[in-house]
């Protein structure tokens, strides 16, 4: 008995619902005939005429898919709120079974034409194909993720560590502020979503009234959201900053590869194309204007500290491979960069006088040998011939007469010997100073460049500053 009892109470609490489940359904049928019968979309939905119909608007941005910099555009996924109220859309819900609200389409409700104004992409009604919520008391309720493409002005200067501002202005197009005013709400920033390149800062918004050229006379009101984003710049820093730092270092080792080597004018040239790689690689992503980021100038001014090392070791080759030919060392470069420069800058540097120890030997040698010849044979010779004892020594004579003429002979190639020692020395002099002079100016240029890659670097982190 007791189980037949409670298995009649259960279905009476089924019919029940049942019934009421189709009251419900009954009841939304005829709500959506009462509203809607003779309702007519295109028709504000006041009573009064001089009566506005004041749109709420929040915005809540939720990612940035993509920031063009070149073509300075925000393409950002937003999540859009509107509310106003239709004095049509009205009812008490006692007469309808509780009902408080109604979804109904888009398509069957008096929709405000709010325009995005700085809109990039392709004009269209975005509230178009949605769903509504109606409440008892007329609000009506629009809410739906769109997608938006807008015009934002990039500010390079501070590229990579720099901050952007772009704005979304929104506002009715056709309908001035006696008819539809709109206010802004909203400025949250816990819906966002970083994409890994830029963070959200803030976002704030500015209900403004403005007269436009084309409708002189009425004033419009538009609310206009401002998005403060800032660029994480690790990913710049480690493709962009690191190597070129790198290869300035690179460049940096050109003054300490030796002239004989050959190699100087070829290691800087690589490293000024590949200055120029990494310069165009920037200019690809910054806009086409006359602004030019802080790395860009990090990159140029890198760049000429490179060429200026170029012309430096060309300068230093074309030294080093000077030799009598040309011209001694001046006396002015001699005591400037030799006695003074060199004492500080490369102490160590001494010029190879072996040649000139060579030839300045094989002079004192060769005049021994022509006192010896003047003071030994010819005398003899003229003695024999005075005393007339030629007879019983002629063949003596003789031998002293070809001993003579070779040492005469000898004599003529030993001095050209000399001469050409002698000449030897001096050119190798000549040759070692401007050797000399060639590695203390590179050591110089050497400095010069360190001083100069000093002040870029502190300039673009001055620049930073104040920033």
């Amino acid at each position: 008995m007791k189980i037949a009892g409670f298995l009649n109470s259960f279905m009476i609490i089924c019919v029940v619902f049942l019934i009421k489940g189709a009251l419900s359904t009954e009841a939304h049928y005829d709500l959506f005939e009462l509203l809607f019968s003779n309702y007519k979309t295109h028709i504000r939905p006041v009573y009064d005429k001089d009566t506005s119909t004041n749109v709420t608007m929040k915005l809540f941005l939720s990612q940035v898919i993509h920031l063009d910099e070149r073509m300075q555009t925000l393409k950002s996924n937003s999540w859009i709120t509107l509310i106003w109220t239709d004095e049509y859309l009205r009812w008490f819900p006692g007469n309808f079974t509780g009902i408080r609200n109604l979804k109904v389409p888009t398509s069957k409700v008096w929709m405000p034409d709010i325009t995005l104004y700085n809109n990039a992409g392709n004009y269209y009604n975005f509230m178009q194909d949605h769903v509504v919520i109606v409440t008892a008391n007329g609000t009506v309720t629009w809410a739906s993720p769109i997608i938006f493409t807008t015009y934002c002005k990039i500010n390079v200067n501070a590229f990579p560590f720099d901050k952007q501002t772009c704005s979304l202005k929104f506002g009715p197009w056709q309908h001035d502020k006696s008819e539809v005013g709109i206010q802004g709400e909203g400025g949250d920033i816990s819906v966002f979503s970083s994409d890994g390149q830029w963070d959200m800062i803030n976002i704030t918004f500015r209900n403004k009234e403005e007269e436009y050229p084309d409708d002189l006379g009425k004033k419009f009101t538009d609310v206009e959201y401002e998005v403060v984003l800032r660029r994480r710049p690790l990913y710049y820093l480690f493709n962009l900053v690191t190597p070129c730092f790198l290869v300035s270092i690179v460049a940096m080792m050109t003054f300490f590869l030796p002239p004989e080597s050959g190699e100087k004018i070829s290691l800087c040239i690589t490293v000024l194309l590949s200055m120029t790689v990494f310069l165009l690689m920037v200019a690809e992503t910054m806009p086409p204007t006359s602004s030019v980021p802080i790395i860009g100038q990090y990159f140029a001014a890198t760049m000429a500290l490179i060429s200026l090392s170029l012309a430096m070791s060309t300068c230093v080759l074309n030294i080093h491979h000077r030799s009598s030919d040309t011209h001694p060392v001046p006396d002015w470069m001699r005591k400037i960069i030799l006695c003074k420069l060199a004492r500080f800058i490369m102490p160590s540097c001494k010029a190879d006088d072996e040649g000139s120890r060579v030839g300045t030997r094989l002079a004192n040698e060769f005049q021994t040998w022509e006192i010896v010849d003047q003071t030994t044979v010819s005398p003899m010779i003229e003695q024999r011939q005075v005393t007339g004892n030629c007879q019983p020594s002629n063949q003596h004579f003789q031998r002293l007469k070809a001993q003579e003429d070779l040492l005469w002979k000898m004599k003529g190639e030993i001095r050209k010997i000399v001469t050409h020692y002698e000449g030897e020395a001096v050119a190798r002099k000549v040759g070692n100073d401007w050797i000399k002079v060639a590695r203390v100016l590179d050591r110089v240029f050497l400095f010069l460049y360190i001083i100069g890659s000093a002040l870029t670097i502190g300039g673009v982190v001055c620049q930073l500053k104040n920033e």
